[in-house]
């Protein structure tokens, strides 16, 4: 397991605002109770949705019927650079 951990941050595609937090064990996100898992979540740390906003994912979320988006800490940095 990597020493540097990666915070994972759970928006909720309804209101596009942070939710909570998810922590990674290994490869495996582990989810906060009240998340089903993975077919509540769309996971954003890949492209492209890492070329969008938390709002434009939240969006096309909702349209395939997740409740939440996952993303990591870097890109919330990234986006605010680009603000």
């Amino acid at each position: 397991m990597s020493s540097d951990q990666t915070t994972l941050y759970l928006y909720d595609t309804a209101t596009s605002q942070r939710d909570s937090e998810a922590t990674l064990v290994g490869s495996d996100v582990i989810f906060p109770a009240h998340v089903r898992g993975w077919s509540d979540v769309l996971d954003c740390r890949h492209t492209p949705y890492t070329e969008k906003s938390i709002e434009e994912n939240c969006h096309f979320a909702e349209h395939v019927h997740k409740f939440y988006i996952l993303v990591a800490s870097s890109q919330l940095d990234s986006h605010a650079a680009d603000a």
